[in-house]
């Protein structure tokens, strides 16, 4: 995840990389995979897996025999489905692997931790009321699998649409049985190259990628499911997700431009995994400032210590039985030093990735903008930076601290 500052403050112009672009019978989706358990349906929905495979890959797809159903498949089933990692034995080796479920209107197929096809592509019709007819259109020598092998299977839809049950409850293919059975959470993320989960009804989700606690220089490309827990009231969305950024956002706001990959409007609540102290460099580049530590103290020093920054007195606070620290931050009227050259207006460097790898996240407050920082000791180990970002009025920055507060005061970060 790379970000570049420019006239509209914060982290800019982010460079969006695919976790992966997946064509199977004509649906693009992304993913990848860990494990935790998935919360069931009636707790509300909950967010997808781990981390990316970097670099898009499009897949064609395995059975272009497939025609769509003479029946359609109801609307709502339609998209890309995360359920929690678990073991597939005749599938994959790996003890627990992210399942991607794929409906569209020629029918349904699984993928696992970003596989390179589509697993068990089969026909999907209706056969009765929240039954479906699955025909199996694709058999990878799977053993008492054959192709043309029919399974009955009954779904239903958490209110809000949401959260997809799926039941084998006839299925001479066992292996499509443990593979297609479960509590799926839909993704409908306005980013084609992103499994965030977009806008959602009230609920406990989890993350999918986002990783706090990989100490790498580029996070690799497996699951972090799970690291982080939340629970949303109504109208908001989950706008990105990915191994070293994540956000939460008013659904309104996703709505608009603050849902658009690279848009110039933020407006809610953004976490950053590994953050450090940035240096402030003539050359704008991404560079760690030395002798600064990752601790919530020391980054909420370094921050209310930096040149052209207007900061509150650093305060104590407590996030999923955590400890950090919190502090407001504004850009002092009178500062006129730009970031970059060839900024339009002038920008505080503030915090950038510790891996600081070639592909970093970085942080920066502009004029227009009013943040709050929060630094959390996650376990009493990797500090995770919290953000509430608004960069269009101070009255639409009280009242997403309002609004934010108590989402934050929820979170909770798994092992």
């Amino acid at each position: 995840m790379q970000t570049s500052i420019d006239s509209t403050g914060a982290k800019r112009s982010r460079t969006w990389r695919g976790i992966a672009l997946l064509a199977a019978n004509s649906l693009v989706l992304a993913a990848c995979g860990s494990s935790v358990t998935a919360l069931p349906a009636t707790s509300g929905p909950m967010s997808t897996p781990t981390s990316p495979n970097l670099g898009p890959t499009t897949v064609a797809s395995p059975t272009p025999s497939l025609a769509a159903s003479a029946t359609a498949l109801p609307g709502a089933l339609l998209g890309s489905w995360i359920d929690a990692p678990r073991a597939f034995s005749a599938l994959s080796a790996t003890a627990a692997a992210l399942p991607v479920l794929t409906i569209d209107p020629r029918g349904i197929s699984v993928r696992l931790d970003l596989s390179g096809q589509p697993s068990l592509v089969s026909n999907a019709t209706p056969s009765g009321p929240a039954t479906l007819s699955l025909t199996l259109g694709n058999n990878p020598e799977l053993g008492g699998c054959a192709v043309g092998d029919v399974g009955t299977y009954g779904w239903s839809l958490a209110p809000g649409g949401a959260v997809l049950t799926l039941t084998a409850t006839a299925d001479p293919c066992a292996a499509r049985s443990t593979a297609f059975t479960g509590t799926w959470t839909h993704s409908v993320c306005r980013n084609s190259q992103d499994l965030c989960l977009g806008a959602v009804p009230p609920g406990t989700y989890v993350s999918t990628f986002f990783d706090m606690r990989d100490a790498s220089a580029v996070v690799p490309n497996r699951g972090a499911y799970g690291q982080l827990r939340y629970t949303l009231p109504a109208g908001w969305a989950n706008g990105s997700d990915f191994p070293t950024e994540f956000n939460l956002i008013p659904a309104a706001d996703y709505a608009g431009p603050v849902g658009v990959p690279d848009g110039p409007a933020f407006h809610g609540i953004y976490l950053f995994a590994r953050p450090a102290a940035m240096a402030d460099t003539t050359s704008c580049a991404n560079q760690l400032a030395p002798g600064i530590g990752q601790t919530p103290a020391a980054l909420t020093a370094w921050v209310a210590s930096r040149p052209g920054v207007v900061a509150t007195k650093p305060a104590s606070i407590t996030i999923g039985g955590d400890p950090g620290m919190l502090l407001d931050v504004r850009l002092a009227p009178s500062w006129t030093k730009k970031a970059c050259p060839t900024d339009p207006s002038p920008t505080a460097l503030l915090l950038i990735d510790a891996g600081a790898g070639a592909d970093p996240w970085n942080w920066g407050v502009a004029p227009t903008e009013r943040q709050r920082l929060i630094f959390v000791a996650v376990g009493g180990g990797p500090t995770v930076a919290i953000i509430l970002n608004d960069n269009s009025t101070p009255s639409r920055f009280g009242e997403l601290v309002a609004q934010a507060m108590p989402i934050i005061e929820t979170f909770t970060f798994p092992q």
